[in-house]
């Protein structure tokens, strides 16, 4: 189902459960195989822990 580690797929929106980004929500590019995520914030990205995420919403495969 193209997840990621954490089982949260690319192309679902996030929150941050910690750090200074901490309640922030954005979009999941990409998780790195030593469990890295990359996530989309408005104009930038940012790599976190993937721990550091929550799932908000699952990608669709419409969307």
């Amino acid at each position: 189902d193209g997840a990621g580690a954490g089982g949260i797929a690319p192309g679902s929106l996030v929150r941050f459960r910690d750090g200074s980004l901490r309640g922030r929500v954005g979009t999941l590019f990409e998780v790195n195989a030593r469990g890295e995520a990359r996530v989309m914030l408005g104009l930038f990205t940012t790599r976190v822990p993937v721990e550091q995420l929550a799932e908000v919403r699952r990608r669709t495969e419409s969307s």
